[in-house]
């Protein structure tokens, strides 16, 4: 278990003690897997660890899946529902190649970053002792 805070350009802030989970990352699949983390075990110490230190725009949406939004379902069905109400559904997503003669993909990442996190999101489920996605 971790015994100190996280370092921020502030300093260090917010946890002392002993933590029991520690998260890295705040952005959708580590908020989903602390939600999840808290429901199962309300006593538990959980920390979840940004690099950034104020949330602000940068340029970029957040998808998230069908299987996703099941497992959010799963894991907290209100925030689930709050979550939509505030989000707007992508009809058709196309990538395009950057370059027409190579027939590169424009984002030869995303789909590492999807397997990690639905890895993640099969990895809490399981934690949970619920069903895993496909």
């Amino acid at each position: 278990a971790a015994t100190e805070g996280a370092a921020t350009e502030e300093g260090t802030v917010g946890i002392s003690g002993v933590i029991d989970v520690a998260i890295i990352g705040g952005g959708p699949c580590g908020l989903a897997v602390a939600l999840a983390l808290r429901k199962a075990s309300p006593a538990a110490t959980i920390a979840v660890f940004e690099r950034d230190a104020h949330l602000k725009p940068v340029g970029s949406s957040v998808v998230i899946s069908s299987s996703g939004w099941a497992a959010l379902k799963c894991i907290d069905p209100d925030v689930c529902k709050r979550l939509k109400a505030q989000s707007a559904p992508i009809e058709f997503l196309r990538v395009v190649p950057l370059d027409d003669d190579t027939g590169k993909a424009a984002a030869p990442g995303l789909a590492r970053g999807a397997l990690r996190l639905f890895g993640a999101v099969n990895t809490a489920l399981k934690f949970l002792r619920l069903p895993s996605l496909a």
